[in-house]
């Protein structure tokens, strides 16, 4: 049996279900509020939206609650993914007249219901990798402190930046003082669907140009942005600088997917620009590189 053939059996069982009364109430108040809309003929987009959102809520509050083999049959439709949270049960504080730290130690959460396989693998290695990184800045602050030189500090900051059906990425900012003052990130990737940890070489097509086509991109919009303002400068093609030019991105060079399915390649403070510039981003529109990527 195929697997939408045994979805049309579940449906069949379904409606064959007897709907609990709070179920039954929701359904009804749902179905009012559905009818009085589309009496309304200037909502009528609006009642798309609203007849979606009362199956999502259905499917999610009503069905688990009444047949153990739909719940289940839930779980294995892709389209949802696998839900990975972020939660933070350590941090780390310190503040004195010369010296500040607030680390955060973010730890990924995979819902087993949820769990592709290897993902909870993944997960837990990149939770090593964490705690592995924070603490030896928090090692490295406190003897900072320790020998009481000069000023200094560090921050740990984190973000979830992609959380797909498909991809979730977390970021994490740090940010150091000593003396003078550093910016850098890190970029932990999982692929939803194979479960496993993804560096920017993993989505292109082996063998494929991928990396030449990034770069000249990348190139482009640093000349663009240097010809618009004076003030922006970035290594590319300057005599002073001679081999530490930007000539091409890496193969596990820094990335992350935004919102509209672009990548955006990341460059850490003075990597491709002087200090004051900070650590620079530039996004790729996906049409750019959709030929190289892996379907």
């Amino acid at each position: 049996m195929t697997e939408w053939r045994e979805l049309e059996e579940l449906k069949k069982e379904y409606q064959n279900i007897p709907v609990p009364s709070e179920g039954r109430s929701g359904v009804e108040t749902a179905v009012k509020l559905a009818v009085k809309i589309k009496r309304d003929r200037k909502r009528k987009r609006f009642l798309g939206r609203v007849l979606a959102a009362a199956a999502v809520l259905l499917l999610i509050f009503v069905l688990p609650n009444t047949s153990k083999t739909i719940a289940y049959a839930m779980q294995k439709i892709p389209v949802l993914g696998a839900v990975i949270s972020v939660v933070v049960p350590e941090e780390y504080r310190y503040e004195s007249e010369r010296y500040q730290a607030d680390v955060s130690v973010p730890r990924l959460v995979v819902e087993e219901s949820t769990s592709t396989a290897g993902i909870e693998k993944s997960a837990d290695e990149i939770n090593r990798e964490v705690d592995e990184m924070t603490k030896r800045l928090i090692q490295q602050f406190e003897a900072d402190v320790k020998n009481g030189q000069s000023y200094g500090g560090v921050t740990v900051s984190h973000k979830v930046v992609t959380n797909t059906d498909q991809w979730f990425t977390l970021r994490i900012d740090v940010y150091e003082a000593a003396g003078s003052s550093n910016f850098y990130s890190y970029f932990y990737h999982i692929n939803k669907v194979t479960g496993e940890i993804a560096q920017l070489k993993d989505i292109f097509k082996r063998g494929s140009d991928y990396r030449a086509v990034i770069s000249n991109e990348i190139k482009k919009q640093m000349k663009k942005e240097m010809d618009a303002d004076p003030d922006v400068i970035y290594w590319l093609n300057n005599s002073e600088i001679g081999d530490g030019n930007f000539k091409a991105i890496q193969e596990n060079q820094k990335f992350y997917f935004d919102r509209e399915g672009n990548i955006v390649i990341c460059f850490d403070k003075y990597e491709v620009a002087p200090g004051y510039m900070g650590p620079s981003e530039f996004t790729i529109d996906s049409k750019v590189i959709a030929e190289y990527l892996v379907k």
